[in-house]
């Protein structure tokens, strides 16, 4: 029964760390995620944009379907990869804590000993996701119309980023989704924007952007996004310095 015990452990350990985790990316990290907390969602959306929040939703859930499915493999991939590098006839007899198991001990014992670590990366990747919708949902009831313009018109720019964008504009505010959370800068504290320059490998690589601002920001943006930041910034800041979208690599 000692491989029982070995288990168990496993799985005690493996809900520590998820209660620490969830309690390290629940909690908010800024104003913008202290309201997000409390935000409740209203039902009258104007229709185009709770067409979007639908369309957002499905997209979401595609994307962990697949996540799922990749979650529910990894055990056997691992499986696999053990079996052939010869892990397991090499130092499976071996351990006394597993003699007593079946045939089908590598299968048992990885899933059992993985699953609730690759159940805890589904839960980060799911949580990621819909905290990400919430704030866009709340994001959408505050723009105004000339935002959500720019919000329509940044959404046809890429048919891969059509519900995933970046960041968006809100009541002169810039909102940077960052993977678990999302980031407020008020366009009037930006002092300069600039992007790294290297050589060029992609048409639309991600580029390293550098928002100066009390806190200053570093961000991930894709190329065709880059002019609309330089553009929010400049409508709402003309002082702040903006490195030219002109200089991006073609």
């Amino acid at each position: 029964m000692d491989y029982f015990y070995y288990w168990i452990g496993h799985l005690a350990f493996a809900v520590v760390v998820f209660i620490i985790i969830k309690y390290i990316l629940t909690s908010p990290k800024n104003g913008f995620e202290a309201r997000l907390k409390n935000y409740i969602p209203k039902t009258d959306l104007p229709a185009e944009r709770k067409s979007y929040l639908i369309g957002r939703e499905g997209y979401v859930y595609n994307v962990l379907i697949v996540l799922g499915i990749l979650v529910f493999l990894a055990p056997l991939l691992l499986l696999y990869y053990y079996v052939n590098s010869g892990y397991v006839s090499e130092y499976v007899p071996q351990m006394d804590i597993l003699k007593e198991l079946s045939t089908e001990l590598p299968v048992i014992y990885l899933y059992i000993t993985f699953l609730p670590y690759f159940g805890i990366v589904y839960w980060f990747l799911r949580f990621a996701r819909l905290n990400t919708t919430h704030a866009q949902e709340m994001l959408l009831e505050e723009m105004s119309e000339e935002d959500f313009v720019y919000f329509q018109k940044m959404r046809k720019t890429s048919f891969f980023t059509k519900y995933s964008l970046p960041f968006v504009l809100c009541r002169e505010n810039l909102y940077f989704f960052n993977g678990y959370r999302t980031d407020e800068i008020p366009i009037n504290t930006i002092k300069k924007v600039t992007f790294t320059v290297r050589r060029h490998l992609i048409k639309d690589e991600l580029r390293s952007v550098f928002i100066y601002h009390p806190k200053k920001s570093y961000v991930k943006v894709y190329q065709r996004f880059y002019p609309y930041l330089v553009e929010f910034v400049q409508k709402y800041n003309p002082n702040a310095q903006c490195a030219s979208p002109n200089n991006l690599p073609q």
